[in-house]
């Protein structure tokens, strides 16, 4: 570090001002250096995130290139207010004829009101013992010096699997089994008076029954799983009711709009990215010009600078061209559907928006779905389609893969190529063997030694200065001297 001159020097000069401004115009080169590796980090951001799009894009591309996504089950009833069915792993395709006769129901015990005066959490109540059973364990429950709502509080807690509550409109006790169907029992015994119920009184509940494709069957609950299909009873019916599993046209369909919906927004991205506007003006700021500069100002002239750093980028152009040509060229195959335009998925045209809609695609959703419906295996075929062409004919095999994987293919191959530019770390300022990471060890090689030199140039500066200040002093104490002896 240069020895700085502190105080007034001889000369009556401000040195270290001096100096700075010398130094102000020899900084000017190694600031450029600073500037090409700012905007080179903002350069390799810019890169992350186009790749960040793509990745996005490229697992809503994986979904659809397997069969297995095609081949969802869904579940229909054709009365939903007696019984509702949901698809669970391991369905397979098939009819129900369901008819409810009867619904389970849980053991229940409603009190009489209680007597006028008692109140639910303030009423203490005279001495006494009830007894709460549920069929295999009994419960023994003191009554004298607690209120209504302890003894509640004692029997929801004591693990009988009964539920006390206190209906404050009708001033009445209900106990109500956590079970259902025969095996499900309330019983009380003792001084059961108090709470509104007779001793003794006993309520069991009742098993579900039901017809399932003809076959009489009872069960402890309202649910019932028949082969991956969960049924649920909730009511019951005169004639039976039609529960159909079968493929899931909607979340078929769903799952190639979401693809469209995200190949849409990505082809924006790129775009927007690859037409930004480019301010050569702004470049990215020094130190000394932050310090002048509010956090606003900052953040509005970096904004400019960020801008355009993509412009008309290989990459993203490639890309964009790359992603429509696997959706425009058709599939060589023996199915029904040769493209996406026979499934009602086309690009947009000028009349769809303009310029900026160009390359975007669109849905004919009535046709894709009567498409999914009519001819799903042909449907399966236009995404997932593998190629049995050799190798070393690669048009030959990209012409017979199936349009998921065909994107998928085209994605990964550009995500590639943005990884090999930028790395694949998320460190911005990583030195590595990629394209920016060699770039970036250049710039630091070379700011490191023009940091060198200019520490040099600065030492050397005030090394002169010192020696202009001292042979002054000197000067100075001769002319003293000489004043002296004219004296």
């Amino acid at each position: 570090m240069p020895m700085r001159i502190t105080g007034m020097a001889s000369s009556g000069l401000d040195i270290d001002k001096i100096v700075t401004d010398l130094m102000r115009a020899e900084k000017l080169p190694a600031q450029k250096l600073y500037q090409k590796k700012q905007t080179l980090i903002w350069s390799r951001d810019e890169y992350r995130n186009v790749n960040k799009t793509l990745s996005q894009l490229t697992n809503a591309a994986d979904k659809l290139r397997f069969s297995s996504n095609f081949s969802k089950l869904g579940a229909s009833s054709s009365n939903e207010s007696v019984v509702s069915a949901t698809v669970k792993s391991g369905a397979k395709a098939a009819s129900y004829s369901i008819q409810v006769n009867k619904l389970a129901t849980s053991a229940t015990l409603i009190g009489d009101e209680l007597p006028v005066g008692t109140k639910f959490d303030e009423t203490i109540l005279a001495n006494g013992t009830i007894t709460v059973s549920n069929g295999t364990t009994d419960k023994n429950i003191e009554l004298g010096s607690k209120t209504v709502k302890s003894v509640l509080n004692e029997i929801n807690n004591s693990g009988l699997g009964v539920r006390a509550s206190y209906d404050t409109k009708n001033n009445r006790i209900t106990f109500v089994s956590e079970t259902m169907g025969e095996k499900s029992e309330i019983k009380l015994t003792g001084d059961t008076a108090v709470l509104g119920f007779s001793s003794g009184v006993i309520n069991k509940g009742d098993n579900a029954e039901v017809l399932v494709n003809g076959q009489s069957v009872s069960i402890a609950s309202n649910s019932l799983d028949l082969d991956g299909v969960s049924l649920t009873l909730k009511g019951v019916s005169s004639s039976p009711v039609v529960v159909n599993v079968s493929k899931d046209i909607s979340a078929v369909k769903n799952t190639i709009m979401e693809f469209v919906n995200l190949y849409n927004d990505t082809i924006d991205k790129l775009r927007s990215k690859s037409s930004e506007s480019l301010f050569r003006d702004y470049k990215p700021l020094t130190d000394e010009e932050k310090s002048g500069m509010t956090d606003k100002q900052i953040e509005l002239w970096e904004s400019k600078a960020k801008s355009g750093l993509l412009r008309n980028d290989g990459i993203i152009e490639e890309t964009i061209y790359s992603l429509r040509n696997a959706l425009a060229q058709g599939l060589e195959t023996s199915g029904a559907f040769k493209s996406l335009s026979d499934v009602g998925i086309n690009f947009k045209s000028f009349m769809d928006g303009g310029i900026s809609e160009l390359g975007k695609l669109k849905v004919d959703e009535a046709k894709l779905e009567q498409a999914i419906k009519d001819h799903p295996d042909d449907i399966v075929t236009l995404f997932t389609q593998s190629p049995v062409a050799d190798k070393t004919n690669p048009k030959d095999r990209f012409a017979q893969t199936g349009f998921a994987d065909r994107i998928y293919q085209t994605l990964q191959n550009q995500s590639s190529k943005i990884s090999k530019k930028i790395g694949n770390g998320t460190n911005s300022e990583a030195v590595d063997n990629s394209y920016y990471g060699n770039l970036l060890k250049d710039l630091n090689s070379k700011i490191l030694s023009m940091d060198d030199r200019l520490e040099r140039v600065e030492t050397r500066y005030y090394k002169q200065f010192t020696a202009m200040e001292k042979a002054i002093q000197k000067l100075n104490s001769q002319g003293s001297w000489l004043s002296q002896q004219m004296g």
